[in-house]
């Protein structure tokens, strides 16, 4: 019997996954996190959780789904409803995942296929035409990696548990944190320690990363 409820339990509160986790940097502390998928726009931190920036607005940005042209121009309104159909679109199969501490959010991590985000288009023609999914956003409150380590192990079995047509997933991101350049995702050290390897150097200290999924 305990058994059984034990499952049941499990089976409802399956997007809702506690971890106990540690600090690296400054003094150890314990803390409990849980992870889910962004249910709202309103759910968004009103500015950048590492940089503790306000001009970063997470509930207002279309950066990555919209090219510069269809971006350019855009009324408050506009950019909310394109925010709006993106959410719809994502809704349980990609688009955010936030990482809570008593419902304060401390991580942010924005995933999908990259055919979705149009941004990318504007870096290298046709380069959304593929089927691999890409990670545009990762985010920790004072930068901290081990907040950035679970969100992607979270996303990983994500990915192997309900998207087996997934391939690979890549990101750009910096060589290491010392460098200071504003990064949607910061440096490579969580995602080397997930498992991700190189798979290009690219201009300005960016490097591509890649996980392959067998």
């Amino acid at each position: 019997m305990f058994c059984s409820d034990l499952f049941l339990v499990f089976y409802l509160f399956w997007p809702f996954v506690i971890f106990v986790i540690k600090f690296r940097e400054g003094d150890y502390k314990v803390i409990i996190m849980k992870i889910k998928f962004l249910e709202t726009k309103e759910e968004l931190p009103p500015a950048c959780l590492t940089h503790d920036n306000s001009r970063h607005n997470c509930q207002n940005c279309i950066y990555w789904y919209l090219g510069k042209k269809e971006s350019q121009g855009l009324k408050q309104d506009q950019i909310r409803k394109n925010k709006a159909q993106y959410l719809k679109e994502a809704k349980n199969k990609y688009g955010y995942l936030l990482a809570l501490e008593k419902d304060k959010i401390i991580g942010l991590l924005q995933f999908g296929p990259k055919r979705v985000y149009k941004r990318f288009e504007d870096f290298k023609k046709k380069s959304t035409e593929t089927n691999d999914w890409v990670i545009v956003c990762l985010q920790s409150k004072s930068n901290n990696q081990d907040i950035k380590v679970k969100l992607l192990k979270f996303l990983i079995n994500f990915i192997k548990e309900n998207h087996s047509q997934v391939k690979k997933l890549v990101a750009y991101v910096l060589k290491n944190r010392k460098i200071n350049t504003m990064s949607s995702n910061g440096s490579a050290e969580a995602f080397l320690e997930v498992g991700f390897k190189v798979s290009k150097e690219l201009k300005e200290n960016f490097l591509e990363v890649a996980l392959e999924f067998n």
